[in-house]
């Protein structure tokens, strides 16, 4: 699943039995723990991971096994919800974790079913560097809108990861921090939903009037407007850009 968390909320370097997602995982936590020290900023770290948080993306997406476990996990994350952050140490940032894993929830399940997204799998062997590149590279259209929901969709990993690693106390952090955290998450998540919603992979029930629905709703109705009466790139064209990219 490319469109959607593949680090569980119940944070655990050695939970997959492929050593090789162990390692990687493990990676990433020491270079998010290394960053943190050094003081670095949050989106600074995240250029420095957000490859390896990619690799292992990929690596449970094309993994059928692993989307099995993925599909599992997605199933059992209402229950997880309720479990997971429970810890009073963060108690304003489990309640913003609460209520965008409750929205996000509805997201990734309409997602696991939608076979739209396959298409996204012409992107398996690309960087983020790239993708990036593929962005700068194409036009306004619906192409670009998968490119940053791809990328959103990285950066929301990132900083539920963090979440996690402070509810699992391999981190610990002063409020001013949380509270950054609980920021960075909420405006990553409406960006990522919203994008959802411009590419009619979901959209919130009319009568969702939670504050993420109304949030989500109201920027894909801006985000809308980049894409009216304009024209589609193929996947053709995309993975020609791809082609050149690489070499």
């Amino acid at each position: 699943m490319l469109y959607a968390q593949t680090i569980p909320a119940d944070i655990n370097p050695g939970k997959s039995k492929n050593e090789k997602i162990n390692k990687l995982f493990k990676k990433i936590i020491d270079s998010i723990i290394l960053g943190l020290n050094d003081n670095k900023d949050l989106i600074d770290i995240y250029t420095e991971v957000r490859d390896k948080i990619l690799k292992l993306r990929l690596i449970l997406s094309f993994n059928t096994k692993a989307d099995a476990e993925w599909k599992k996990y997605i199933k059992s994350l209402t229950t997880e919800i309720k479990t997971t952050f429970s810890n009073n140490n963060y108690f304003d940032l489990n309640s913003e974790l609460i209520e965008v894993y409750n929205q996000y929830y509805k997201i990734v399940k309409t997602l696991s079913k939608n076979k739209k997204n396959e298409n996204i799998e012409i992107l398996k062997d690309i960087s983020v560097e790239n993708l990036r590149n593929l962005l700068k590279a194409t036009t306004i259209h619906k192409s670009r809108a998968v490119i940053k929901l791809f990328d959103k969709s990285l950066m929301l990993e990132f900083y539920l990861l963090i979440a996690s690693m402070l509810n699992s106390n391999i981190i610990s952090c002063e409020n001013e921090f949380e509270k950054k955290i609980i920021s960075c998450i909420d405006d990553t998540f409406i960006k990522y939903g919203a994008y959802c919603v411009v590419l009619d992979l979901w959209k919130p029930k009319n009568n969702d009037e939670s504050r993420l629905a109304r949030n989500i709703k109201i920027l894909s109705s801006v985000y809308s407007l980049e894409y009216v009466n304009i024209k589609p790139i193929s996947l053709n064209e995309v993975k020609e850009h791809i082609k050149q990219l690489n070499g």
